[in-house]
């Protein structure tokens, strides 16, 4: 495929910005099955762990405990690949791989994981955040949000903050912290530099890409419609574990079960597959 569009490189744009968008990358058909397979793989997440008395979710993510309907800024579920064969063909499609083996300049890409992203009417903000600081792994890696409907500005689209991929955040001190401590860090740098996120309505079939040092966030949806997003994290197929610095990357390791994998090792088999 061709990372070429309106006269500009695409792979330009990333390395510069920190994000890009692709119109039309992913078939139209690929994303409808996936949308309309959203139901059954919440279905086959909740027979696997249960649902939440509180708010109706389905939840495995270590960050989601403490969840309620007023507080909680989106449900989440994690690698719906393996659950449902419609997201397999999403997540492994070859608009999908042979973008990220060229955008990361490698032979091989492997998956991190996936990450259904529901916002529900009314949901609130995700905070401004760095991907990178919860995956203990070195090497290139970054993010694929792919939305499964039209998605405006109001529904919370993803937003970025140019060019922060490549700015001094005290990445060390922010990988070794808590959430909310790294969020805290995050917002007063943005404040501190005065910087306004960046972001794009998006039709089925488009997708954005992002460094996995670039900050971004989104807004609340403000709109009537659930605004239905899978992300999906990839990075360079050699990359290697390293020993988690902070609570963040101990409890991705726990979550996704990266425990085996030895530190200076890449990751392997079933847990994180070649793409």
């Amino acid at each position: 495929m061709s990372l070429s569009q309106t006269g500009h490189s695409v792979i330009e744009t990333f390395k510069r910005d920190g994000f890009a968008r692709l119109s039309k990358l992913v078939p139209g058909i690929i994303i409808a099955r996936a949308h309309a397979a959203v139901p059954d793989v919440i279905a086959s997440a909740e027979r696997i762990f249960g649902r939440c008395q509180d708010c109706g979710g389905v939840h495995y993510d270590f960050a989601e405990r403490d969840c309620g309907n007023l507080t909680r800024p989106f449900v989440q579920l994690f690698n719906a690949w393996a659950l449902h064969p419609a997201f397999r063909d999403l997540v492994f499609h070859p608009s999908i791989s042979q973008a990220a083996r060229a955008l990361l300049k490698c032979q091989e890409v492997r998956l991190i994981h996936d990450q259904l992203l529901i916002k529900r009417p009314g949901d609130l903000p995700t905070s401004a955040h760095i991907d990178g600081n919860y995956w203990p792994f070195d090497g290139p890696a970054f993010t694929f949000w792919v939305p499964l409907v039209d998605v405006s500005i109001a529904m919370g689209t993803v937003q970025f903050y140019r060019g922060t991929h490549l700015r001094d955040i005290a990445r060390a001190r922010l990988q070794a912290a808590d959430e909310e401590t790294a969020s805290r860090v995050i917002a007063n740098w943005i404040a501190e530099q005065q910087l306004e996120p960046e972001g794009f309505e998006l039709r089925q079939g488009d997708v954005t890409i992002h460094d996995k040092w670039t900050i971004h966030c989104t807004q609340a949806n403000a709109s009537s419609i659930t605004r239905v997003v899978l992300a999906i994290h990839v990075m360079d197929a050699r990359s290697k574990r390293f020993e988690a610095l902070g609570p963040m990357q101990r409890g991705h390791v726990d979550l996704f079960h990266w425990q085996g994998i030895p530190s200076a090792a890449e990751l392997y088999g079933a847990i994180c597959p070649v793409m």
